[in-house]
């Protein structure tokens, strides 16, 4: 049995919930989707637990509640 993912990157993250990897970069952008920025380059890792947060507010119509 193969171990459930837990940390993606951005790419991950577009092709797990099947929309662009802009997209996701939008939703970061935009506060939607929160994210960790690992080191000075601004490295994006995005847990399963802020996936399924994102997607439980997009199901439910609440509104996000994102900081960085």
């Amino acid at each position: 049995m193969e171990a459930q993912k837990t940390i993606f990157t951005t790419r991950e993250a577009a092709e797990y919930l099947g929309v662009s990897y802009r997209l996701i970069l939008k939703w970061i952008d935009d506060d939607e989707l929160k994210c960790y920025r690992i080191d000075k380059k601004n490295t994006i890792r995005i847990s399963s637990d802020q996936i399924h947060e994102f997607l439980n507010n997009h199901e439910t119509g609440k509104e996000p509640s994102c900081s960085r």
